[in-house]
């Protein structure tokens, strides 16, 4: 929650691989297309499979967004999920 303030809210949060940024006038009215804030990086980076923002922080004018990345480029699948193993991180913005 960035803002939270009667007739205005805004939501920064992290869906799929990506962070979004909502807002509206309450949590029944966000606006019907989120705003793309962050995603996974280029090939190579620490941030190619994911950028999940799952927390933010306020100092003074200055938000700092907290953010799970990860890495799964060359790893193997899990035998028994299908699913990639990968490196995680966590970074702020």
């Amino acid at each position: 929650m960035i803002e939270n303030r009667p007739g205005r809210i805004r939501l920064l949060l992290g869906a799929g691989n990506k962070s979004y940024l909502l807002e509206g006038a309450d949590l029944k009215h966000l606006n019907a297309l989120p705003r793309l804030v962050l995603e996974p990086g280029e090939p190579g980076t620490f941030d190619n499979a994911a950028a999940d923002v799952f927390a933010v922080v306020r100092s003074g004018s200055i938000f700092y967004a907290f953010y799970q990345a990860s890495d799964s480029e060359g790893l193997p699948a899990a035998t028994l999920t299908g699913y990639s193993g990968f490196y995680l991180s966590y970074c702020t913005c």
